[in-house]
């Protein structure tokens, strides 16, 4: 690949990184659209401040970027119980469209991610980091390998095992990823 890209590119090479690798789970369609779950998820880790953008198909099938989201945060949340479940109703029913499009969503981010790092001269290598089983992931990977974008298998069995994971914040820590 590398005497390849210095042959199109000549000896400047590109813009941008020779090589670009995205860690994907298949929880990221979630996060892809702004599933209810992860605003959610973004508030409590910042003491409600947590937004962010995501993604839609437009009617046309296009992809459409939205600002960043917030989770609702109505007067009383904290006080009243039936506030904070009204919340989260209001959360999931706000997010039922986006949540029917987060394959979609995800896979036309996914083409456009590799086309991005195509543009700079680079290649797009996506490790799979997947531990909830091949049936969640067979469309994305079956995408990736269509379009001829080069995967890597990097599940452990063991990382949901408590001493491989962070203290409080559950992800992966440095002995796994190692």
């Amino acid at each position: 690949y590398l005497e390849e890209r210095k042959r199109t590119h000549g000896a400047a090479a590109a813009k941008g990184p020779l090589i670009v690798v995205y860690g994907f789970s298949d929880f990221h369609t979630g996060r892809s659209i702004a599933e209810a779950s992860w605003l959610r998820s973004l508030a409590r880790g910042s003491r409600g401040l947590g937004a962010t953008p995501y993604a839609t198909l437009g009617d046309d099938g296009e992809l459409q970027l939205h600002p960043p989201k917030t989770y609702p945060a109505w007067w009383l949340h904290r006080r009243l119980a039936t506030v904070a479940v009204l919340e989260r109703l209001w959360a999931s029913f706000d997010a039922m469209k986006r949540t029917s499009q987060a394959n979609a969503v995800t896979q036309k981010l996914l083409l456009e991610l590799d086309e991005v790092v195509r543009q700079s001269g680079g290649r797009l290598l996506v490790a799979l980091l997947s531990q909830f089983g091949p049936r969640r992931m067979a469309p994305f990977r079956a995408l990736l390998a269509e379009h001829g974008i080069p995967t890597a298998e990097c599940v452990h069995q063991g990382v949901w095992a408590k001493e491989m994971q962070v203290p409080v914040y559950g992800h992966p820590n440095a002995e796994i990823n190692a």
